[in-house]
């Protein structure tokens, strides 16, 4: 026999109309039930409440007991979104540690680009980084964000279209004119 969301919001209402100084017999008059099904449905719930309990007493003992992994930082340790980002998900959830760690190994000691990654967090940090040369409220021509960028990374046409498109930069529609997006 399959169970419902009709079942159990049937099973609430008994429950909850059925509650307060009412006898099971008023209740099942009302309801126009038998006062076994009352009665059952009753019994139901205060199993599910002694499962629930059950579960929960389990799950506070075992997250005590725990020891804490390294490898699953607190969320609060995660570093923040860019302010422009478009979709914050998991992609964003970098610790410092692996930003720096990112940062050591995709970026030279001269800041230049050694190679630009494929993984979507990795490239996260790598925008951010080449994002900070530009300035916040000034207004850039495409031939400077071209001159900035061919600095950092030889294919620096695929550089300012990630910068743009992950909302780290902005752009008009004729593209002449680039700024930080806030």
């Amino acid at each position: 026999m399959e169970r419902n969301d009709s079942d159990t919001g049937r099973q609430t209402t008994l429950l909850f109309s059925s509650t307060g100084r009412q006898t099971t017999k008023q209740s099942t008059l009302q309801q126009g039930i038998a006062p076994s099904t009352l009665r059952n449905h009753r019994y139901k719930f205060r199993e599910k409440a002694k499962q629930a309990r059950l579960f929960l007493a389990a799950f506070e003992l075992l997250s005590e007991q725990e020891p804490k992994n390294q490898d699953d930082p607190d969320p609060e340790t995660f570093l923040n979104a860019h302010p422009s980002a478009t979709m914050v998900d998991d992609r964003y959830q970098i610790t410092p540690s692996e930003r720096e760690k990112i940062i050591r190994t995709y970026f030279d000691e001269n800041g230049a680009l050694r190679e630009c990654p494929s993984k979507e967090k990795k490239k996260l940090v790598v925008l951010s980084v080449i994002a900070a040369n530009f300035h916040r409220k000034k207004t850039y021509s495409e031939v400077e964000v071209n001159r900035i960028l061919s600095r950092i990374y030889d294919d620096y046409p695929y550089i300012r279209r990630l910068l743009i498109e992950y909302g780290f930069l902005e752009r008009t529609s004729s593209g002449n004119a680039y700024w930080v997006k806030e």
